[in-house]
């Protein structure tokens, strides 16, 4: 069974380059995600992010983490949330506006976009099916199949192949039959490493699955 994250993140906490690291790879994104959805645009939306990492990390905000109250992603967004509303004024959320003139008004998402916290979520599924992607590319590069990842990962769950089976067959000089089979086994070896990864994002191994339903729920949205 892989690490939990509160092994990475107790690891961070006790200063773990590797596991800041990992950290940041999880997260920037959402963070990004979640300050684009309200009026920043995308410079200052980077800047303020970089500058609460900082903060978080060098305040040590990893070490007022409690395993008991909930995913660490609520707590870190609970945290971006505080920092945006202390810090909103250092940035001007539209290039026009001066930075002494933001008013708190000025940070409301739009009615037409969703609701930030669901950008940070939805961000944050995303990364995890991105790095498992990676992940799997990986694998299949190591075994020397890059050309059959590329032509067959259009056919995972959530993507769309132009091609058929028939026709995927004919490019790799595989029967159709193979070809299903193939298919088949690209999904099941997606679907164990996607539990990898978020099985390191819960406190415990029991809520993997919950947590999975809970991203397919959110991006099938």
């Amino acid at each position: 069974m892989p690490e939990t994250l509160w092994t990475v993140v107790l690891s961070a906490g006790a200063g773990g380059e590797l596991a800041m690291e990992r950290l940041c790879q999880l997260y920037l994104a959402p963070i990004l995600a979640y300050l684009e959805s309200w009026n920043f645009n995308e410079h200052d939306a980077r800047d303020l992010s970089q500058m609460f990492i900082v903060h978080f990390l060098c305040r040590r905000g990893l070490a007022q983490v409690d395993r008991n109250r909930g995913r660490f992603r609520f707590f870190l967004l609970t945290c971006l949330k505080n920092y945006v509303a202390d810090h909103a004024h250092l940035l001007a959320p539209t290039a026009a506006q001066p930075l002494d003139t933001v008013s708190p008004d000025a940070l409301d998402p739009p009615d037409t976009r969703p609701q930030p916290d669901q950008d940070f979520d939805r961000k944050f599924a995303l990364t995890l099916i991105e790095q498992t992607l990676t992940e799997l590319r990986a694998d299949y590069a190591q075994r020397g199949q890059s050309d059959r990842f590329d032509l067959l990962h259009d056919f995972l769950p959530g993507r769309h192949s132009h091609l058929s089976h028939a026709a995927a067959g004919q490019r790799l000089g595989l029967s159709e039959t193979a070809i299903t089979k193939a298919v088949s086994d690209l999904r099941e070896r997606f679907r164990r490493l996607f539990r990898h990864q978020v099985a390191q994002t819960v406190a415990s191994y029991e809520e993997v699955d919950q947590e999975i339903t809970h991203h397919i729920q959110l991006l099938s949205r």
